[in-house]
Order: structure tokens, then sequence, then C-alpha cells
């Protein structure tokens, strides 16, 4: 028994110091995972990841590489753009290792990355997928990122998303110089990259619903089940950015508990236009926020709701109309309520046919709508 105790251990002390483990890549990486780019021999990667360079030919590519100080990072290596020749424009992938995810939970995904632009003009995007196979051909599922990210200083981004069908995912990182001038300047670097499964929502609820009758508000939603729930704080917004609390309703359900059906409806007394929206709370602190409503009060003469008419990639058509010349602010919230346009624009008197600039846009469902006046908001899809 001594003697295979001793040899165990020089048998695992060889392979850690020798690193010869190696991992079965056609394994599902299990969660939580984290990359801090610490363990690998720069240049190259960690083990079960991958790069795809699109343009130019392969040779320029994510690689990791050594850095000093925290120019970049807080660690002293990460993964990062080569370049070589700075007159190619850049496509170009770093794809995680396996996941195995599921359907019916939410994912977390926090990454840490830099560009080193400080201008619209030479600035890289960096787009976050995630898809079946190391590939750029598999990639169909944008879920995070930045277009024209302009961060010459380190930054940390999050995501939460559910795939759409239950299978083994991998995530894709995609940079892409997409109106570079100076191409030499841009860098784009990864660092710290993490993926952790969320535990259950506490509360499984209908979407929010408002509904206006004569001066009185009334936002209604139902809990199927609950589970710690301690209620729900009524959110609202003039501008679809800043939410503030304006109430609050504790939950119905016995010791914040519930299996069956219950019905809420929160009244209030209705000024103006806003946007609304519920925070959940549970007693372990955790809270979620619902879909993002918006109401409006009777139409006055000056203004109508807005017709959606077209979207493209880059363009949201629509028209609105008004019974004098005016100057209107047209605003875009993205499901969480953040404002992601804010957008100046001219009308005339009667009908006015109308467009937004939505090229940097992440795909998803977005709300649009005239802020200040009696215009209901919109709902779009950008695909």
């Amino acid at each position: 028994m001594k003697h295979i105790t001793i040899s165990l251990f020089i048998l695992l002390t060889f392979i850690g110091s020798n690193k010869l483990w190696s991992q079965d890549c056609s394994i599902p990486t299990p969660l939580p995972y984290f990359e801090y780019f610490q363990n690998v021999n720069a240049p190259s990667l960690p083990p079960c990841t991958l790069n795809e360079s699109i343009l130019p030919p392969p040779g320029h590519q994510f690689q990791a590489t050594w850095i000093t100080g925290n120019e970049y990072a807080s660690s002293n290596k990460i993964v990062a753009v080569d370049f070589v020749n700075p007159e190619f424009k850049y496509k170009l992938w770093y794809f995680t290792p396996k996941f195995s995810l599921s359907d019916s939970k939410q994912y977390r995904l926090i990454y840490h990355y830099k560009t080193g632009a400080t201008s619209i003009s030479d600035a890289p995007s960096l787009l976050v997928y995630y898809g079946s196979c190391q590939s750029s051909s598999c990639m169909a599922n944008l879920f995070a990122g930045k277009r024209n990210a302009t961060n010459n200083y380190w930054k940390s981004d999050t995501a939460i998303f559910t795939p759409t069908v239950a299978g083994n995912y991998f995530i894709g990182f995609y940079h892409i110089d997409e109106n570079l001038n100076d191409h030499e300047a841009q860098q784009t670097v990864l660092d710290s990259i993490s993926l952790i499964e969320l535990a259950p929502l506490p509360v499984n609820m209908s979407p929010l619903k408002a509904n206006l009758s004569g001066n009185t508000l009334s936002l209604n939603w139902k809990t199927y089940t609950e589970s710690n729930n301690v209620g729900f704080d009524i959110e609202q917004s003039r501008d679809g950015s800043y939410f503030y609390s304006i109430g609050f309703t504790p939950s119905k359900a016995a010791n914040g508990n519930s299996t069956s059906e219950i019905p809420y409806t929160w009244f209030y007394q209705y000024p103006s236009h806003a946007f609304y929206r519920l925070k959940q709370r549970d007693k372990n602190g955790r809270s979620e926020y619902s879909n993002i409503v918006s109401s409006m009060p009777p139409l006055s003469s000056q203004s109508s709701a807005l017709r959606l008419l077209g979207v493209s990639s880059t363009q949201l058509q629509f028209s609105t109309t008004a019974d004098r010349a005016m100057k209107i602010q047209i605003l875009i919230v993205d499901g969480a309520g953040k404002q992601v346009v804010k957008q100046e624009q001219s009308v005339s008197p009667g009908d006015n046919l109308m467009q937004v600039n939505i090229a940097s846009l992440a795909k998803g469902t977005y709300y649009i709508t005239r802020y200040g006046i009696a215009a209901k908001p919109v709902a779009f899809i950008k695909y």
C-alpha cells in the first residue's frame, strides 16, 4: 500500500508539473467556467478553444500574449488580436470550449475587453454569439457585444441569456473592422471570461400590462409560482432610461410561497406619459425585472400614435402626425427599459414620414415612442 501511494504521488506530481493532463474537448466543459489566460503558454490558446480568421488570410488572429502593467487588463496575460499588417480590415473569431446549456435556465456571461479606439471612425466592433460549433458558420445567436466600441479603457460587460433550444454550444467573440481608418491603432483584447448558471427565478409570472381609465393607470400581472417572494417594487421612468420606485406591492402568497395562480393589480393616478416596470424582490436579496410597459393619456389634438412602416438592419421607418410645425423627441428603449436612442426631429402639420438609424442596435425587441406627448410606444424587432 505504501509503494502504491508513493507511486501515485510521483505520477500526479509529474503530470501537474509538466501539464501532460489533456482535456477531452468532445465533453462539454462544466460550469462555472472561468478563463483568465494565466496558465497558457503564449501564444497558444487555452485547451479546447479556437480562433478563426475570415479577413485577412490566416496568420492574423486572436492569440494569447503577455502584457506588462495593467494597460489592458488586471492580469499579465490576455488573448488579443494579433495585428501584423494594419492595412487590412479584420474579421476574426475567438471561440470558448463547449458547454451543455438548457433552454429552461438562465446563464450569465462576464467578459473584460478593450479596443483602444477613441473615435467612431477607427472603432472596431466586438460582438458575442453562441452557436453549435467552433466556426463562424454556426454562430447564429447574437446576444451581447458592442458595435463601434470606442472604449480605450478597461471595460467589463455582462450578458444574461437563455438558449432557445437546449444543446451543446460554444461562445464566439467576433472582432470586426467595419469602418476603420487607422487599423494599426486598434488591438481588441479579451481577459477574465466567465460563464455561470444562475439560480432558478423565485417567481414565475405573466407579462406586465398597463391600462388607462380616465386619469387612473392600472398595472396588472399574475404569478404562477412564488418562492420566498417579498413583493414587487413599482418603478417609473420619464425617459425610458432612469427608473425610480413609486410604490410597492407585497406578495399575496403565504410566507411568499405559492404554487397557485395569484392576480395582482396596482393603481396610480397617472399625470403624464411614462414607462413602467416591476422589480421583484425575494428574501435572499435577489431581484428580477419585468418587461417594460407604457400608457398614454387621452390623445390631444396635437399628435397621434406612431405607425410603424418598416424595419431593416440599419433603418426604422415610421410615420406620425401633428396639427402644427414643431420639434419632437424620438426615444427607443430596449426590453430592460434602457434608453438606446434619443433623437430630435422636426414635424410639419399633417402626416410625416420619418426614419431612425438603428444600425448600432443589437438584435432584439425594442420600443419606439414620442417623448413628452400622447404617443403610445410601438414594439419592433430588429433581426
